[in-house]
């Protein structure tokens, strides 16, 4: 959750984890199949390959572009298509989303008060303002005793 990186060291890699993710658990391959189509292509010039830009102005290192440039080229050079393409969607909202559940994740072992607090102001939202009590709203204070009295 924390490391947002490369996924696998080759193609056998990638393939053994699709597998583990989406195979069947051992003893339900009986009852669980996954059926993808071939693919669609068998040499690399018929395949068009997008790089992502780097988001919201994050640089990768000297090294690592040089990498992903020399991939490019050689995917290139063996015919692909190759271009940078970035997917319609918001990185910011994204990134916001990803904190979120990160924070999730960090915080669980932490006493609901806490989680919650640490949550909020580790996104830039709420943290108790001018006339409002340390212990956050009247509203947060009541699901917090709610919680106490159901056990959690």
């Amino acid at each position: 959750m924390g490391v947002q990186g490369p996924l696998a060291r080759s193609a056998l890699d990638l393939e053994l984890l699709f597998d583990v993710l989406v195979g069947p658990e051992p003893g339900e391959e009986v009852g669980r199949t996954l059926a993808l189509p071939p693919a669609r292509h068998q040499c690399l010039a018929d395949f068009r390959v997008a790089l992502l830009p780097p988001p919201l102005g994050v640089q990768a290192s000297a090294s690592m572009r040089s990498r992903l440039e020399e991939l490019a080229h050689f995917l290139s050079r063996a015919g692909a298509t190759v271009a940078e393409a970035a997917p319609g969607f918001d990185f910011k909202a994204y990134y916001y989303d990803y904190l979120r559940l990160l924070n999730v994740m960090t915080t669980i072992g932490m006493p609901r008060l806490s989680r919650g607090t640490s949550r909020y102001l580790a996104l830039g939202g709420w943290a108790p303002g001018p006339g409002t009590p340390a212990g956050g709203s009247e509203r947060h204070r009541a699901g917090t005793a709610r919680s106490r009295r159901c056990g959690h």
